[in-house]
C-alpha cells in the first residue's frame, strides 16, 4: 500500500510539467463571463441541477466498472483471483485514454468555432453511442473479451465525464466553476453510495446482464437531461 502510495504521488509530481507544457500551448477559449453573485445564487440555477443530474447519470457505468471488473472477471468468467488480476488492470488504462481523448477531441471542436458547452455535448453524445457497447459484456466467452467489453466502456465514460465536469466553467465562469464542480463530485459520490448495494443485489439475482444493459443507457440519459433542459443550448 505504501508502495502504491508513493507511486501515485511520483506519477502526481510528473504531470505537473506535462500540465504547465499544455498550458503554455492551449489558444484561450472564450467561456462564460466572470459573474458576481455566492454559492447560494448558483444554487438557484437550474442548469446546476441538471448538470448534476447528468453527472450522476454518466457515471453508473464507472461506479459499476471500478467496482465489479474483477469480481465479474471471477465469478462469470471463472478465473481465479489471480488470472483475473492480469485483465482487471487493462480497463484503468483505457479509462485514462479515454480522458484524454474526450479533452481532446472537445477542444478541436472548440478550434473549429464550435461554442464551448456545444463542443462538450457533442463528445458526450458520441461518448453515449459508444457506451451502448456495454451490453455486450455479458455475451462475452473469454476474459479477454470480456476485459475488451468493459474496456470500451470505461473509455466512453471518462471521454464523457473529462467534458462533463468542464461545463461549469463553461456555464458559469473560473469564479463560480469550483464551487458547482465540487457538487458534481458530491453527486458522484451520493450515487455510488445509493447504487453500489442495489448492484450487489441485483447480481445475486439476475447476474451481470440487467447492470451492463443500464449502465449503457444511462449516459444517453444524461444527454437527453442536458438537451432537455437547455443547459447546453
Amino acid at each position: 500500500m505504501a508502495h502504491e502510495f508513493r507511486r501515485h504521488r511520483v506519477l502526481g509530481l510528473l504531470w505537473i510539467p506535462v500540465w504547465n507544457w499544455t498550458a503554455r500551448r492551449a489558444h484561450t477559449v472564450a467561456g462564460a463571463p466572470i459573474e458576481s453573485g455566492t454559492g447560494v445564487d448558483l444554487l438557484r440555477d437550474r442548469r446546476l441541477w441538471a448538470f448534476v443530474a447528468a453527472n450522476a447519470l454518466s457515471m453508473v457505468g464507472y461506479s459499476l466498472w471500478s467496482n465489479w471488473t474483477t469480481l465479474y472477471l471471477v465469478e462469470a468468467q471463472h478465473l481465479t483471483l489471480v488470472q483475473a488480476a492480469w485483465y482487471a488492470w487493462i480497463p484503468p488504462v483505457f479509462a485514462a485514454v479515454g480522458g484524454l481523448a474526450g479533452g481532446w477531441l472537445s477542444f478541436r471542436f472548440v478550434g473549429r468555432g464550435v461554442a464551448p458547452l456545444g463542443a462538450r455535448f457533442r463528445v458526450c453524445l458520441l461518448a453515449s453511442a459508444l457506451s451502448l457497447a456495454t451490453t455486450l459484456v455479458p455475451f462475452t466467452h473469454t476474459a479477454a473479451w470480456a476485459s475488451a467489453a468493459i474496456s470500451l466502456s470505461v473509455f466512453a465514460v471518462s471521454a464523457f465525464s473529462v467534458n462533463m465536469y468542464t461545463m461549469p466553467l463553461d456555464a458559469f465562469g473560473g469564479h463560480r466553476a469550483a464551487f458547482a464542480i465540487s457538487i458534481l463530485v458530491g453527486s458522484y459520490g451520493l450515487i455510488q453510495a445509493i447504487i453500489s448495494p442495489i448492484f450487489g443485489r441485483v447480481i445475486d439475482l439476475y447476474g451481470y446482464a440487467p447492470l451492463a444493459v443500464l449502465a449503457a443507457l444511462t449516459p444517453l440519459a444524461a444527454c437527453s437531461v442536458l438537451w432537455g433542459t437547455r443547459s447546453v443550448r
